[in-house]
């Protein structure tokens, strides 16, 4: 059925999924791939058209919805639907992603809510009013992106492996002290596990998986079969820019370096010139230079009935968007800043006791 929606042979689709095509002395061999090769190879494609289908919708509602008003191309309203952390029974490669993604959004709220203000503040002379302790999610940052950066390079070895990688997180907390608060490699009992301390609590990642996980190639069988799909026109692109793709954008091979890439990093990470600083157009850069508004959802239960109230389970999610670590810090004095016409409407009555 496959091999009919996108307008190739059910032999082709085969022989792309189960061989793959080496040279050797300037001729090309066909080498039979193993049951796990091909099982990769199956998975890669379903990846790699999965993210090329998202992209082209992506594009296909920006570019239905974008103004047709000249002089307004720099004007957007853009939504960004924040995933969950995520704390799991058991936890791998994917949760990882999503909460070092949410580590990094949390430390850019820090920084248009809290630091900003405070830089203004103390602009403005009022350095005694200021003895908060702010958060600071850099060494988190910094180890979890050293983490990404160690699984790359353990896939560029021949050997790459799991155990290898839980080894590359062990000598990477040893390195750096600060780092022994917020990591910690499990290997008793034939654990193969590593602890993350994130801002929202402490998260155990098994690392069976991550390798293979992190692995975003795909045989160059299997984009010559798609390039050749009759039926499959919005991937002729993609794959097109593939092939003519500059050096920089071949070192993107995993999916930790492509999201990486695509996030960026927080405007003072960038500022102390981390390595992996954001780039033009990845996520962080476009949330510094807009202008964000904040809205916090809260799932009063999990079963979505109506007059249910789950007390454990809110206070949890409270803790995990940071809406506790508001609290405390107003809690200690950080001022809000009111727009002046709503302060006149409010205090206005106070000027008759003046």
């Amino acid at each position: 059925r496959v091999a009919s929606l996108w307008g190739t042979s059910v032999a082709d689709l085969e022989a792309a999924l189960t061989a793959r095509t080496i040279v050797v002395r300037s001729q090309y061999l066909l080498s039979p791939l193993k049951p796990q090769e091909a099982a990769f190879a199956r998975d890669s494609l379903a990846k790699y058209v999965y993210s090329a289908v998202f992209d082209w919708l992506v594009a296909a509602i920006n570019a239905t919805s974008a103004t047709s008003l000249s002089g307004c191309t720099d004007r957007f309203i853009g939504v960004l639907d924040i995933f969950g952390f995520e704390i799991l029974a058991s936890n791998s490669f994917e949760q990882l992603c999503i909460n070092y993604t949410n580590e990094l959004l949390q430390e850019h709220f820090n920084e248009m809510v809290y630091h900003r203000e405070v830089a203004l503040l103390k602009d403005e002379g009022l350095d005694g009013a200021l003895e908060i302790k702010l958060t600071d999610n850099g060494p988190r940052l910094s180890l979890l992106a050293t983490l990404f950066a160690r699984l790359d390079d353990q896939q560029k070895s021949k050997l790459a492996s799991d155990n290898g990688f839980l080894s590359s997180v062990k000598a990477a907390v040893a390195e750096r002290r600060e780092w022994k608060e917020f990591c910690a490699v499990d290997e008793r009992h034939g654990e193969r596990t590593f602890l993350v301390v994130h801002y929202a609590g402490r998260v155990t990642y098994q690392v069976e998986g991550f390798t293979a996980k992190n692995n975003d190639k795909v045989y160059g069988d299997v984009t010559k079969l798609l390039s050749s799909a009759a039926a499959v026109t919005i991937l002729k692109q993609p794959l097109a820019d593939a092939l003519t793709e500059s050096a920089d954008a071949k070192k993107l091979q995993t999916v930790s370096a492509k999201m990486r890439h695509g996030i960026g990093v927080v405007g003072r990470a960038a500022d102390k010139g981390r390595k992996g600083a954001s780039t033009e157009g990845s996520l962080m850069a476009i949330l510094t230079e807009t202008t964000p508004h904040y809205v916090r959802c809260i799932k009063p239960n999990e079963s979505k009935a109506a007059l249910g109230y789950a007390h454990a389970e809110v206070l949890t999610q409270l803790k995990y968007l940071g809406i506790l670590e508001v609290v405390r810090i107003r809690a200690e004095g950080l001022p809000v800043r009111m727009p002046y016409a709503s302060f006149v409407r409010r205090f206005r009555g106070l000027l008759e006791f003046g």
